[in-house]
């Protein structure tokens, strides 16, 4: 077997080595593209190719929840991935079509959804990787469908005073201008409560929008207090005994509170910060809706699942 070797560039995983002549890492008849570059006012990420051995152990770690958890029960499991900015700057991207088949293959217990036909660039903030969630009641609207989930809400429109200035933003010497923050409120989500984990493991009431987040360094932690392992929402307006597991990265901080009307709980997992063996201890799984919510990126940088 070939030595692949895995390097950090710019801020983008790089292959090395002879295994890396065998990936094209840009697309026919095009400049490849490494780091991050300004297109469409909008700072955007290049993406390799998929990388296989990231994307066979994210695979893995599905099957083994899979296996280990949901297996033999009533549990409803499904899949979907969220699109990287640059899949909406070309005709469609091939990394993120190339993914999409592959865990198609590799996780047919599942059903796939595809937000892509919901999503376009200006569904994400200029300066950041992340998706701005007043834009995302479209993409709520279809995942709660799919689940058998939804119920009308009527949504307030709450934005955030500071400038948000994201991920991206350090990269680019050229001045760009903030991205504001824009948050939605409901009756439903007036009553639910939040409860999450210290870096003790005590338990703590959280709010589902975190003002004193937001003015503490990353704006996006504002949705749901930020990374965590786990965290469960309790809405006592919803369908008694209807319940949903939800598998993120950060990108289900915002969704979340946009799918609460179709479920009188719902239970967030982090496998970045919380290790898949010990789910047992914070989750008993027996007939909810189980939704795996990744982003390629995440899924082609797949090691921080735990």
């Amino acid at each position: 077997m070939r030595k692949l070797t895995l390097f950090v560039l710019a801020g983008v995983l790089t292959l090395t080595g002879p295994a890396a002549q065998a990936l094209d890492l840009h697309f026919p008849g095009e400049e490849p593209r490494e780091g991050i570059y300004l297109a469409q006012s909008h700072l955007v990420e290049a993406e390799p190719t998929m990388l296989p051995q990231m994307t066979d152990y994210a695979a893995d770690k599905v099957q083994y929840i899979y296996d280990t958890y949901l297996a033999g029960t009533d549990c409803k499991g499904y899949f979907a991935m969220v699109p990287a900015k640059e899949a909406f700057l070309r005709e469609g991207s091939l990394t993120h079509e190339v993914m999409a088949d592959c865990f198609q293959r590799e996780l047919p217990f599942l059903t796939h959804l595809d937000l892509t036909p919901m999503l376009d660039l200006g569904d994400f903030y200029r300066t950041d990787l992340h998706w701005r969630q007043e834009k995302l009641v479209d993409v709520a609207h279809y995942l709660a469908m799919a689940m058998d989930a939804w119920e009308e809400t009527e949504y307030a429109f709450q934005a955030w005073e500071g400038d948000f200035f994201g991920t991206y933003s350090p990269r680019l010497t050229a001045p760009l201008a903030p991205d504001r923050i824009t948050y939605l409120t409901s009756e439903t989500m007036d009553g639910c409560t939040v409860t999450g984990y210290d870096l003790m493991g005590r338990v703590q009431t959280q709010p589902i929008y975190n003002l004193e987040k937001a003015n503490g360094g990353n704006p996006y932690d504002l949705f749901l207090s930020g990374p965590q392992g786990i965290q469960v929402i309790e809405n006592p307006q919803g369908p008694a005994g209807k319940e949903l597991v939800l598998f993120r990265d950060s990108f289900g901080s915002s969704l979340a509170p946009l799918l609460l009307e179709g479920y009188s709980r719902i239970t967030l997992v982090d496998l970045r910060y919380v290790f898949s063996h010990s789910l047992a201890d914070y989750v008993e799984f027996s007939d909810q809706d189980v939704l795996f919510l990744y982003s390629s990126l995440l899924l082609n940088n797949s090691l921080a699942l735990k």
